[in-house]
Order: structure tokens, then C-alpha cells, then sequence
């Protein structure tokens, strides 16, 4: 006779029959699903987003720059103040932790494209971040629009 059957014949459940290690797997089992319900959600999430990235790249000008600084120039063009982390993370984002470069490579990558765009007058907010001028900004929102 198992151990459950016993008990069982004297009123007790079988929950209350179940030793630790069940429980615990049962707990397991439920952070397990849990954390496949969220994965879930956020590739939903993630497949949303790019197709809004897709449809904003079709109206996107081409202003014959790199990829990278393209990137950091959307970010800027859609936050007031851009923090190097959002600008790295705009980045790098989807690249295994072990090919990851410094975050100084963030201030040249804005050098580079204070070069090649002077008129999108990209600023330092010293503590902050960057962000385009008044300027700067009219200057690309012309463009964007002119995409359009």
C-alpha cells in the first residue's frame, strides 16, 4: 500500500500527503509556466514593435549616413532628452553580452554624426543626455516630412 492511500483512508487529502519535493516541484512547474506566459507576451510585444519600426522606416529620408548613427538620430528626433543608455541600448540592444562595446563608443558615434549632419544640430545636456536644438529639430522634421 502507498504512503497516499494510507493516509487517505484516514480522511487526510492527498495534498496533505505529499512530501516537500512535490511541492516544491509544483511550485516550479507553476513559475515555470508563469515565466512561459510572460516570455509570450513580451515576443508580442516585440513583434509589434518592429512592425511599427517597419512602418516608420518606409517614411524615414535617406540622409546617407550609417545605420548606427540613422538609429541615434530617430532616438533623438522622438525624446526631448536622449540618455546614452537609451542611445546604447537603441544599439546594442539585441547583441550577446560578450560582443558588447564600451559605452564611450555611444559619444563617438555622435562626433561621427555631428560631422556628417552639422545642420541636425545634435546638443549635450551635460548630466543628462543629448538632444536636437530647436534647430536642429525643424531641420529634420522638414526632412521627415518631406519623406512622406
Amino acid at each position: 500500500m502507498h504512503v497516499r492511500e494510507a493516509v487517505g483512508g484516514f480522511g487526510m487529502s492527498t495534498q496533505a500527503a505529499e512530501g516537500p519535493l512535490d511541492t516544491e516541484a509544483r511550485y516550479w512547474r507553476d513559475q515555470w509556466e508563469r515565466a512561459q506566459e510572460a516570455l509570450e507576451h513580451e515576443r508580442e510585444r516585440y513583434t509589434q514593435l518592429e512592425a511599427l519600426l517597419k512602418e516608420n522606416d518606409e517614411r524615414w529620408p535617406d540622409l546617407g549616413i550609417p545605420r548606427a548613427q540613422e538609429t541615434l538620430l530617430r532616438v533623438l528626433y522622438r525624446r526631448e532628452v536622449a540618455t546614452k543608455e537609451m542611445l546604447y541600448h537603441a544599439l546594442y540592444s539585441e547583441r550577446p553580452d560578450s560582443d558588447l562595446p564600451e559605452q564611450k563608443i555611444i559619444d563617438v558615434q555622435i562626433c561621427k554624426l555631428r560631422q556628417n549632419l552639422p545642420d541636425a544640430d545634435i546638443q549635450t545636456s551635460w548630466g543628462r543626455g543629448y538632444y536636437l536644438s530647436p534647430k536642429g529639430r525643424e531641420w529634420l522634421k522638414a526632412k521627415v516630412e518631406g519623406a512622406q
